[in-house]
Formats: structure tokens, sequence, C-alpha cells
């Protein structure tokens, strides 16, 4: 596999299980992730510093990484990553 086919995503996500389940989706639609993740705003910014990357999926439930966090710091890293909100309902 060339490093070309690999997807460097971060996962924001509080179940352990529901981020499983998006790489292992990822992974049957023949899509080879490279997840990261983080627990704050520090490490999010720490990663975005250091570490290039694809995607951003975020649950915006995840205490202290809500979506408008989310977005401020990948504006303030000047990079282009889109960012991809999962919603449980969506009104």
């Amino acid at each position: 596999m060339k490093a070309d086919d690999l997807l460097r995503l971060l996962v924001i996500e509080s179940s352990l299980e529901d981020a499983e389940y998006l790489l292992s989706t990822l992974r049957n639609a023949g899509i080879a992730p490279r997840p990261s993740s983080v627990e704050d705003a520090d490490e999010l910014r720490g990663l975005l510093d250091g570490k290039p990357l694809d995607m951003i999926v975020l649950n915006p439930e995840v205490e202290g990484l809500d979506l408008e966090t989310v977005s401020n710091e990948v504006t303030r890293s000047g990079k282009d990553v889109p960012i991809v909100v999962l919603l449980e309902n969506f009104d």
C-alpha cells in the first residue's frame, strides 16, 4: 500500500466503540485509515502543528472539543482540513 492510499484521520469521539465502528466501516470500504485521537484542545493544537491530516471526524458532544473549538484550532493552524460532524439526530 502506498502512502497516498492512506487516510490520515483525526477521530474526536467519546465512545471507543463508535470510533472503532467508523474505522472498521472505512476499512471495509477499502479505505486505509491512519487514525489519531486527542483528549483536549491543547492536544488538538499540538497535533495540528506537527502532523499532516486529511480529515477530522467530530462528534460535537465530546466535552471541550465542540465544533467551534475544533474549527477555531484548524483555522489558527492555517491548514486546510475538512471537518465532518457526526450527528445523532438531525431535525
